[in-house]
Order: structure tokens, then C-alpha cells, then sequence
């Protein structure tokens, strides 16, 4: 079982601030999957079904829809192919047919952007074991994407690819050994920021795509 408790992320100042939780485990049925569970923000983020792999600039997303939820966390079932999304109202936005993890090849499962930290809150806790803390602070005008990925765990490590229009700055991996799973962030930051506000949330309808 992997369980990151608290994924932290610094300002220029040093405050915290808390991004997610992540964990996998399985459900009643004895099916694996990976849930990330986002903190209570002040404003929630903008949510997009992304359905082809572009780069990000300044009018990208006028092509989706855009759907405004106070999100509190996300599900990918990496074996049967289903994620999902809850709010404070229950289950969302189920898409099934997605890629499962016996394909080999890594899943993007999920794309956090982070514009500015205005709706987030400064966190105060103390660190513990178990918390993260992304070593590159944020910086505003250069915004920050992290990716999410799965994959089997002897399956090749992740690469990534086209870096021209990002700065990229590390992987970060984590191993569940029981479910045989490895779960890997890549943090980087765009080298030329949209103008863009708050925090958006994609998930990939072809999870197999590359955005940069």
C-alpha cells in the first residue's frame, strides 16, 4: 500500500501549502486502485475532460468544457479501466473503457496545474513522516503541473518527453510492493505561463497521451 499522508508544495516565502493525499488500496470487491483526495480550498478548481494532448497557452481551453466543482477526491481503478470523481453530492463523472495498467504502457491518470495558490490554504501542521514536501518551490510567474502516473512496477520507468515548452524539474517515485504498482509524480513548471488563474484539474480521456 502506498499513502502519501500530506503532498506539501513551498512559496518564495516558505509557506506550505497542502496539494493532496494519495494512496492505493482496494475495495469491497477486492479491486486495486489509486484515490487522490484533494484538501477543502477556498474557491475549489476548474475541472476538464481533456480529450487530445496539446500544449497549454493562453486560449486552450476555450475548446472544453469547463466545469466548476468543489472537488474532494479522485479514483482511477487501474485494472478494470474506470475513474471517477466525488464532490460533496457523491460519485461523478464516472468514464470507463480507460486504459488498465496490463497494457505496459504508464498511465497519466490525472494533471494538477497550479496557476497561483490564492484559493489554498497555509499549512500549519507539523511535518510528520509520511508528508511530502516538493523540493523546487512554487513560483508564480512560471506556475507549476504536476502529473500523476501508474504503472506496473517492473514495467520501464517513466520518461518524459518533449520538455520544450516546460521546465522540467524531477520524478518522484513510490512502490507498493503488495499491489505491485508504482506510482510516479513528474513536477515541472511552465516556461511560459497562460494566463490562467486558481487550480485546474485534467483528466486525460486517452491516458496514454502526452501533453508536453
Amino acid at each position: 500500500m502506498i499513502k502519501i499522508d500530506r503532498l506539501l508544495i513551498k512559496d518564495d516565502q516558505n509557506n506550505l501549502f497542502k496539494i493532496f493525499n494519495i494512496l492505493s488500496e482496494s475495495d469491497k470487491h477486492k479491486e486495486p486502485y489509486v484515490k487522490i483526495c484533494f484538501p477543502k480550498n477556498k474557491f475549489g478548481g476548474a475541472l476538464y475532460d481533456v480529450d487530445k494532448s496539446s500544449e497549454i497557452i493562453d486560449n486552450y481551453y476555450k475548446q472544453f468544457k469547463r466545469l466548476n466543482i468543489e472537488l474532494i477526491e479522485f479514483t482511477y481503478h487501474y485494472i478494470s479501466g474506470v475513474s471517477h470523481f466525488k464532490s460533496k453530492n457523491g460519485h461523478i463523472l464516472q468514464i470507463k473503457k480507460l486504459p488498465g495498467i496490463k497494457s505496459k504502457i504508464p498511465i497519466n491518470i490525472l494533471k494538477i496545474i497550479i496557476f497561483d495558490l490564492d484559493s489554498l490554504h497555509t499549512f500549519n501542521n507539523q511535518i510528520i513522516p509520511g508528508y511530502f514536501i516538493i523540493p523546487n518551490k512554487f513560483n508564480l510567474k512560471q506556475g507549476r503541473i504536476i502529473d500523476i502516473y501508474i504503472n506496473q512496477k517492473e514495467d520501464p520507468n517513466i520518461e518524459v518527453g518533449n520538455k520544450e515548452g516546460i521546465n522540467y524539474f524531477d520524478k518522484y517515485e513510490f512502490i507498493d510492493n503488495e499491489y505491485g504498482i508504482r506510482i510516479t509524480l513528474t513536477d515541472q513548471e511552465f516556461k511560459n505561463k497562460p494566463a490562467n488563474n486558481g487550480i485546474t484539474f485534467h483528466r486525460p480521456l486517452n491516458p496514454t497521451a502526452n501533453f508536453f
